[in-house]
């Protein structure tokens, strides 16, 4: 490797900019003054706090400056065994190179992934704690009620235990959803770097758009095993151990040749796992997402007839024929519903970004 010699003025301004530089990644990395934080925002927080891509970069630097010295040794190269030798480097090398550079751009994506998939979890957490109090709510007035009807022997004493079962049991699961939600935000902390314990109003804005795939499942399978990554990887990965099985000579190698082949077969096979993988994936988020878009529009079509039921419910209120408690219990069925349509309109989303990049499989 070649080391340059930096001067005394270059390495001042070097400091320099690596103390300014810090103090705006600090201001960079405070939290939103609004209080909110979007997507946007969130990914950048990411990316700077990647140890991952951090490490990437170093590799990618590394690879590039023995990439730069083989190439130049193998230029004076005289000798068949070093002209062999440094053409199998310069060639894995290269091939390393292409890796960490396409690497860093799916790290890039799959932080975003992370990301949305982090803020849909704590959205989805703080909608099911809001059902929880409404729900506690309720069954804290049936209790009572029931605890009324069990003291005029309407009642039996089961059926009353039932009532505070029930309600126990929204208590448990309440505490549980609130240790979910501080669960989620100390992960999504935690891939930002920031502490552990802020909370933020999260933006995320998703609609809910019908799955309209470009091609026919078999050639979006094809097409997803000839470009992910971490395929391409393993192919260029048989044809170094193709090329090392070809070049190799009895006279100037110092292993056998069935070693060669040996890992020319492993690499063939990993690649055959690899591909049939990715096939079987991308066939279940193909299946996974016209399975979420049945539910939504079930739950949609449901939705319509409760909300206009809703409507007769609240003159049947008026009339007495219902009890408000009743009525309560019927909007929060509606609220509860709502909640899941949302919460498969995220997970539709997420099923589709995964379906048209393979890369994030």
């Amino acid at each position: 490797m070649k080391y340059k010699k930096i001067s005394a003025f270059a390495g001042f301004c070097l400091a320099a900019v690596m103390f300014f530089s810090s103090i705006a990644f600090a201001n960079d990395n405070e939290s939103p003054d609004d209080g909110i934080l979007t997507v946007e925002e969130a990914l950048e927080l990411a990316i700077k706090n990647s140890n991952e891509l951090k490490n990437i970069s170093d590799k990618l630097y590394l690879a590039e400056d023995d990439a730069e010295d083989a190439n130049h040794d193998l230029f004076y190269a005289t000798e068949f065994n070093e002209v062999k030798s440094l053409s199998v480097q310069l060639k894995n090398l290269r091939n390393s190179i292409e890796n960490y550079k396409t690497s860093s751009e799916v790290e890039k994506q799959k932080l975003e992934l992370s990301v949305i998939e982090l803020f849909t979890a704590i959205k989805q957490a703080e909608s099911s704690l809001e059902l929880f109090e409404k729900q506690l709510d309720i069954s804290q007035r049936q209790l009572e009620l029931s605890k009324v009807k069990l003291g005029l022997g309407l009642i039996t004493e089961n059926e009353y235990t039932d009532e505070k079962n029930n309600y126990n049991k929204i208590k448990t699961q309440m505490e549980t959803t609130k240790i979910s939600v501080d669960e989620a935000y100390t992960d999504l902390n935690k891939l930002l770097g920031k502490d552990l314990d802020e909370k933020y109003e999260l933006k995320l804005d998703v609609e809910y758009k019908p799955f309209e795939p470009e091609q026919e499942l078999e050639t979006k399978i094809l097409k997803s095993i000839s470009s992910a990554a971490d395929i391409k990887a393993k192919k260029e990965a048989v044809e170094v151990a193709k090329y090392e099985v070809d070049v190799y000579s009895e006279l100037y190698s110092n292993d056998k040749k069935e070693s060669k082949i040996n890992n020319y077969n492993q690499a063939s096979r990993s690649l055959d796992d690899a591909q049939t993988d990715m096939r079987v994936k991308i066939t279940n988020l193909y299946n996974s997402i016209y399975t979420i878009e049945n539910q939504y529009k079930d739950n949609t079509a449901e939705l319509e007839q409760m909300k206009k039921e809703l409507e007769i419910k609240k003159l049947s209120l008026s009339l007495g024929k219902i009890t408000q408690l009743e009525l309560d219990n019927y909007e929060y069925n509606i609220e509860n519903l709502e909640n899941q349509i949302q919460n498969q309109i995220y997970q539709h989303d997420i099923l589709v970004r995964e379906y048209e990049n393979p890369d994030l499989l």
